[in-house]
């Protein structure tokens, strides 16, 4: 189960943790920066533009914030 409020920007998860706001998501696997674009981390995918961090591919995706966006990102694999 996850948490996830629009209005603060947060996501929590069992593996990390995802902050709309700062565009930062921090986890086991490491660290991505929305603002950036760059995701450090072995199956992570960070989308510069909507600040949103996936740790786990469709983390957060449809769960939490619903944005179709976020599949074009997992589409691209921005990180591999």
């Amino acid at each position: 189960m996850g948490l996830c409020s629009e209005r603060m920007g947060l996501c929590s998860e069992r593996m990390g943790l995802c902050s709309g706001r700062m565009g930062l998501c921090s986890g086991r696997m490491g660290l991505c920066s929305g603002r950036m674009g760059l995701f450090s981390g072995r199956m992570g995918l960070c989308s510069e533009q909507m600040g949103l961090c996936s740790e786990r591919i469709d983390l957060f995706s449809e769960y939490c914030l619903g944005l179709v966006k976020v599949k074009d990102a997992i589409n691209r694999r921005l990180y591999k």
